[in-house]
């Protein structure tokens, strides 16, 4: 195992119920990891494509880990638990950390981890919402998606994943988000947070 993989393995977060997650539980299994603020503009359209993606994939070793940030938009921490209901809602299915620090000082050892990884992906520090970064069964990052580039629940990555686990997946209509989730002309963050 690479030390980054190893490294990676020897971190923990605190969830959102304050239980500790250590990250050795992750050993095999493909992690999309994000960042997110209940304001951002990307959050409705997020939340949907990465529940239907989890819907398609977690039973062939996908999780997938959200951390929210306040620090981006200055949420106040009030709306903390409104928008853990609203991640939840989306699917129950996630793993959700309680509120970090992205910038600053203080950055959390998960994402301290990931910027020195990241192999140019990032840079110093995040530098929005919803950064996605893809973990292979080995502990490294082997993707990122900007936060406004779009993810689809096909993309060639995660059919690697079924690959490497040599399982057929069909197209199956369990899917909870058919519609667009980038279209951003007919759908508001604000009726969700508000």
């Amino acid at each position: 195992m690479s030390l980054e993989g190893s490294n990676f393995y020897k971190l923990s977060a605190i969830d959102y119920k304050d239980n500790l997650i250590d990250f050795s539980q992750y050993k095999g299994k493909m992690l999309l990891i994000t960042n997110m603020a209940s304001t951002c503009g990307l959050a409705k359209s997020n939340l949907s494509v990465l529940a239907d993606i989890l819907t398609l994939y977690r039973e062939f070793g996908l999780e997938i880990l959200i951390f929210p940030c306040l620090q981006y938009a200055k949420d106040d921490t009030d709306i903390l638990k409104k928008m853990y209901e609203i991640i939840i809602d989306y699917s129950d299915k996630f793993t959700v950390f309680s509120d970090i620090n992205l910038i600053g000082k203080d950055i959390h050892p998960v994402y301290k981890h990931i910027i020195k990884y990241s192999k140019g992906f990032v840079g110093r520090f995040m530098k929005w919402n919803f950064a996605k970064f893809i973990i292979n069964e080995k502990g490294v990052i082997v993707k990122m998606f900007e936060p406004g580039d779009r993810i689809e629940v096909n993309e060639k990555i995660f059919k690697k994943l079924l690959k490497n686990k040599k399982v057929q997946i069909e197209e199956r209509e369990v899917l909870k988000y058919e519609t667009d989730p980038y279209d951003l002309e007919n759908s508001s963050d604000e009726e969700l947070f508000y």
